[in-house]
């Protein structure tokens, strides 16, 4: 065998080497992320890192960040998804995406029950900037950058100006007579946005946006504090959403 005939193959197998091993120092480090999410949220539903499948993910190449979506593989309850953040550092943070029904972490406007049962320690908005915070994305333009991949690519939520009240109103054939009603909880929602669409326009010149779910509706804006950025997200519950785990009968 020629020289450069070995040469060639002993570079082939330590790179393939070197590869394996990222690649599972990278899996390794997802784990342990969604482990100290599920420390931090006793109360959440969140599993170990391998009863997760990735369901999406995305490169930004600027900043350098990966954002992964996870759902249960066996769970019947699917909507229990995890978000995994890491950046050029190999630093990893998980955020918690679990379904409307836990209302304290999505700390929804305008709801009035105290969901004792399903009490989180903290929510999205504080999950979400602490993750900047922590992978130092929350400077300049890499923070917005990232919660727009996040919610448009990631979980595929669909962006509408805030003045689109077709889009934020839904019709009903009836008149609900209770306070919490479908109804009630629309207009509640729509006056809000729009209020906050005004705001956009005076303060920053320009027609604002949120992001629409199945489930939620997702206004944020930027409030600076020095030189790093936070963002307050509000978090608005579609009316007459059925959030229910379905039974498997064996």
């Amino acid at each position: 065998m020629k020289p450069t005939t070995l040469l060639s193959i002993i570079f082939v197998v330590i790179t393939s080497l070197i590869l394996a091993s990222c690649s599972k120092s990278f899996e390794s480090k997802t784990y342990a992320a969604i482990s100290a999410a599920k420390k931090r949220f006793p109360n959440l539903v969140i599993f170990d890192g391998k009863e997760y499948e990735l369901v999406r993910c995305l490169n930004i190449p600027n900043p350098q960040v990966k954002i992964q979506l996870f759902r249960p593989t066996k769970s019947p309850d699917r909507l229990q998804q995890m978000l995994v953040i890491s950046n050029g550092n190999n630093q990893f943070y998980s955020i918690p995406v679990p379904s409307a029904r836990f209302k304290s972490y999505w700390n929804f406007v305008y709801d009035t029950d105290s969901d004792k049962v399903n009490k989180a320690s903290a929510t999205f908005e504080t999950e979400f900037n602490k993750a900047l915070d922590t992978l130092k994305l929350n400077i300049d333009y890499d923070g917005p950058q990232v919660l727009n991949e996040l919610f448009v690519s990631v979980l595929q939520a669909r962006v509408i100006n805030k003045t689109d009240s077709t889009n934020l109103t839904i019709s009903h054939n009836h008149k609900l007579n209770f306070s919490d009603s479908c109804q009630t909880v629309d207009q509640q929602n729509h006056k809000a946005i729009a209020k906050s669409a005004v705001e956009d326009s005076i303060k920053y010149f320009q027609r604002g946006s949120v992001f629409l779910t199945d489930q939620k509706i997702i206004n944020y804006s930027i409030v600076k504090q020095g030189k790093k950025m936070y963002f307050k997200i509000e978090v608005y519950r579609q009316p007459c959403i059925m959030d229910i785990v379905p039974l498997f009968i064996d």
